[in-house]
């Protein structure tokens, strides 16, 4: 499943594609590597995303596949 996510920190308000099994997201105020709370994400819920340059910031999920 994949993940379409908002940078909320980002001034260009820039949108990603991630994979559910990514390392680069986790619940909101973690970095964890439990993968079973990915399979409930839903649009509009709350995670952190680490962008390219492996900075962390609050993100937002807008869609899913």
């Amino acid at each position: 499943m994949k993940i379409d996510v908002k940078f909320e920190k980002d001034s260009e308000a820039r949108v990603e594609r991630f994979d559910i099994s990514d390392a680069r997201i986790a619940p909101p105020g973690t970095f964890t590597d439990d993968f079973d709370w990915r399979y409930s994400l839903a649009v509009d819920d709350h995670l952190n995303c680490m962008d390219s340059e492996k900075a962390w910031y609050k993100s937002t999920v807008l869609g899913t596949r």
